[in-house]
């Protein structure tokens, strides 16, 4: 199939990019309404954004979220069809990283709150009168003392001596 006669096979390569020609005139047959348009740059684009989401995702080191985000960038990009360039890839890349950036918020929060929770009983005896005991190395109550001394200061301190038990 030819390509629109709006679509110049020099645009792309004048403006430093290196979106493929066809690729604008998917973009541009969608724009026009055309959704098979859509699901042929969705095919032709695919592996181009997953191998982006991939060398981004490569320090959080979760594989499994990369289906979902690709499917979160093109499901955003169906939804900005309106506000596509002729840099289609560019345009992707966009909201690949929008995607990714929700994802790696929402994944901090979750970590936050979890070293929240685990430290809300240290930080709430640490202000009331419990204090005195979990620096006499002795725990919050309900607690192992384990969990609020250094390793061996317990010991150290409770035996009177300094190094290794004699046997």
């Amino acid at each position: 199939m030819p390509l629109p006669s709006s679509v110049d096979r020099t645009t792309a390569r004048s403006h430093g990019h290196d979106t493929p020609p066809e690729a604008i005139g998917l973009v541009r047959r969608a724009q026009a309404g055309d959704l098979e348009a859509f699901g042929e740059l969705y095919r032709s684009q695919r592996l181009m954004v997953q191998r982006y989401l991939l060398s981004r995702m490569r320090r959080v080191r979760d594989w499994d979220t990369v289906p979902d985000l690709v499917q979160e960038t093109f499901c955003e990009a169906l939804a900005d069809l309106a506000n596509a360039h002729d840099n289609v890839r560019g345009w992707l890349f966009w909201h690949a990283t929008c995607a990714f950036n929700r994802y790696e918020w929402s994944r901090r929060r979750h970590w936050r709150a979890t070293y929240a929770s685990r430290d809300a009983a240290r930080i709430a005896a640490w202000r009331t009168r419990d204090w005195a005991r979990i620096k006499r190395g002795r725990g919050a109550p309900g607690e192992s003392s384990s969990v609020w001394t250094k390793r061996g200061t317990r010991s150290a301190r409770g035996s009177g001596r300094r190094g290794p038990r004699a046997a």
